[in-house]
């Protein structure tokens, strides 16, 4: 049985990554040379490294949701990232942890489920599946959301979040009111199809991109090296965040964005959520190329 301290290492002839049982959460990527491109969670800037968004990205309006005329309370973020998950799958390049039984019970989710997050190195990609079974009579609902953080050690002003599609020499960028999206939005200039980073654009608040069309984008410096490669093709949204100061980028893909402030909180009606037919499961994978 795996415990809060568990932590699983995978690895190939290009990368060795480290897992921990709490929250199947990343805690290292290393390349072969031994450069570490994930945050190491200084606390005190963000303990966090890479946590696991379920069964909510971001918040709902009021931290509540209805379903079938009743009121769950969910918190931001979710629950996932405080359980400890079972190492179900093990070998040398690729690792699955489960959530299941009572370990995945939550007052404010009431369906029967299981959760399976499956790490894989693929050369120099680790590929990243997350699988909702749901082994309930009824359709089941949730969200799922990345939120790697990217070390930056020269400060995130030096570098750049290059768009895999033309996105037309901007990016909208949805504002924020008293905690959810308003219905505002400012549009960001990109150059050469690229969004120059600024630590003070992150002053309270998150980028949050609704509309792009790339379903990929490089990390790299403006000097032009590369650093990491963000696939999220299973995911419709896009998020940048980090503490002005702190030596990180967060790029974040969700399923779901943050709720509207006008929101009517009908989980099924959310936009991004994930319905699971009874008995039936459903995946969304997002792929990371670590340079």
């Amino acid at each position: 049985m795996a415990d809060k301290n568990t932590v699983v290492t995978i690895r190939n002839d290009r990368l060795t990554v480290a897992v921990k049982a709490l929250g199947a959460e990343m805690t290292s990527v290393k390349t072969a040379g031994g450069t570490e491109r994930l945050w190491q969670g200084d606390p005190a800037w963000w303990s966090g490294q890479a946590p696991l968004l379920f069964p909510v990205a971001g918040s709902f309006r009021d931290d509540e949701y209805i379903l079938n005329n009743k009121t769950y309370h969910m918190p931001k973020h979710g629950f996932a990232k405080y359980r400890v998950f079972d190492v179900e799958a093990q070998d040398e390049d690729s690792v699955t942890f489960l959530l299941a039984g009572e370990n995945a019970r939550h007052e404010g989710f009431p369906f029967d489920y299981e959760l399976r997050v499956r790490y894989a190195l693929e050369e120099n990609r680790i590929k990243i599946d997350y699988t909702i079974a749901n082994l309930g009579d009824s359709p089941l609902y949730a969200c799922i959301g990345a939120h790697e953080a990217y070390a930056c050690p020269d400060g995130v002003d030096s570098y750049e979040i290059a768009f895999d599609e033309d996105e037309g020499g901007y990016v909208a960028n949805s504002l924020f009111e008293r905690g959810c999206l308003s219905r505002k939005r400012e549009n960001i200039a990109l150059q050469n199809n690229a969004l120059p980073l600024h630590a003070a654009d992150f002053e309270g608040t998150t980028l949050t991109f609704l509309t792009l069309k790339s379903r990929g984008v490089t990390l790299r410096r403006r000097t032009g090296e590369r650093i990491a490669h963000v696939d999220y093709a299973g995911f419709n949204y896009l998020l940048l965040w980090t503490i002005p100061g702190a030596g990180y980028i967060c790029i974040e893909p969700w399923s779901n964005h943050p709720d509207f402030i006008d929101t009517n909180k009908q989980l099924p009606a959310k936009p991004g959520v994930i319905p699971v037919a009874a008995h039936d499961t459903a995946t969304r994978t997002h792929t990371l190329t670590i340079y």
